[in-house]
């Protein structure tokens, strides 16, 4: 294979390529790996306008004291923070923006603390910025049919699971409801649906009962892992 890959390869004239290896020990500074670079001193230049045109602050801050940064950020519109072992500054729009952040988790909190998680809201996009160490449900919108099939799947494996560890419970899924997520722990689900006993065979004998299951399912590959932590039918109150 490789000889025959050789044969299609056309090489330059031997001149060529000693022209060529000339060419690159005189420029040494100009080429690489045949991508043209400027010479040193253009390079310094380009630098010095490079930095005139940045803001400076964000690579020498720490070494300027806080008044100057009060009085060239202070009021920015744009939110700025500068953290250092000495101290902390923020200003005006910064703090503006971690207030309105702040208001938006209490009252997300507000309504989301009366709620179990199988009935998560969706969380506000501000309050989003507020969630390093906070565990909170949120819905879970599905994607396409396989999405879904997944979800179905999943409710009728914990139902089978309800009937295993109930005696004389028997019943059979109708249909899914809605889904919530939670990051922790991986793989999380919050599945709401739909059960009947076996014994009704009536289709219009509704309303059915309804399941409330938390599963925790997590693929690598071909390898699936499904655990039902808890299955429950949901108080009619």
């Amino acid at each position: 294979m490789s000889m025959e890959l050789d044969s299609l390869v056309h090489r330059p004239p031997p001149e060529i390529c000693e022209e060529s290896a000339k060419r690159l020990k005189s420029e040494p500074e100009t080429f690489l790996h045949d991508v043209t670079q400027p010479p040193p001193e253009s390079c310094e230049e380009e630098e010095r306008e490079s930095d005139s045109d940045s803001d400076s602050d964000w690579d020498g801050w720490v070494t300027k004291p806080i008044g100057y940064l009060k009085e060239k950020y202070d009021n920015d519109p744009v939110p700025r923070l500068f953290q250092c072992s000495n101290f902390v500054y923020k200003n005006k729009a910064q703090e503006k923006h971690e207030q309105e952040v702040d208001d938006a988790v209490a009252q997300y909190l507000k309504i989301a603390r009366t709620l179990s998680p199988y009935d998560a809201i969706d969380i506000p996009t501000l309050a989003l910025e507020n969630q390093i160490f906070r565990n909170w449900p949120r819905p879970l919108y599905i994607r396409d049919d396989e999405h879904r099939n997944l979800l179905i799947r999943l409710s009728k494996f914990a139902l089978a699971h309800y009937n295993e560890h109930n005696q004389g419970a028997k019943y059979v899924f109708v249909g899914f409801v809605k889904a919530v997520w939670r990051l922790t722990p991986l793989g999380s689900r919050y599945i709401t649906f739909q059960a009947k006993e076996v014994t009704d065979v009536d289709p219009f004998n509704y309303p059915a009962k309804t399941f409330q299951a938390h599963v925790i399912h997590r693929e690598h590959g071909k390898k699936e892992w499904t655990e039902v932590t808890d299955c429950t039918i949901k108080p009619d109150n």
